[in-house]
């Protein structure tokens, strides 16, 4: 049961947003409106934590099934028309990370506790 929860699944929010979670994680997620990322973010935000040209990381809590949880979003940043191009044939920055972070998880070692990615 435990594997099953933590496979990652993905769901369809919008007409071009797609939501990556694990199952167990996925339904309370769309509650809390992670499928309207920006103002998903934008309602929920506590403070950025780091803003560079590639990314921006803004520290979130969320109300989840009558708990706050402590998250960071984590927004990947157009870098122009050449990336743009080379991520219409492959995961995204996101999908990947939330996947290795949960194969590290996995394996026991110290990371942040995958809980989704959003794809717009």
């Amino acid at each position: 049961m435990a594997a099953e929860e933590n496979e990652i699944t993905a769901r369809k929010t919008g007409s071009d947003t797609i939501v990556w979670a694990p199952q167990k994680y996925m339904d309370s997620l769309i509650k809390a409106g992670v499928g309207a990322p920006e103002e998903f973010v934008r309602k929920n935000a506590r403070n950025v934590i780091d803003d560079v040209t590639k990314s921006k990381v803004t520290s979130l809590s969320v109300a989840v099934d009558g708990k706050t949880m402590r998250m960071a979003a984590k927004e990947y940043l157009p870098r122009g028309v050449i990336s743009a191009v080379k991520n219409t044939f492959r995961k995204s920055k996101a999908y990947v990370e939330l996947t290795a972070l949960g194969k590290l998880s996995a394996l026991g070692l110290p990371v942040p506790a995958p809980i989704a990615a959003v794809e717009v």
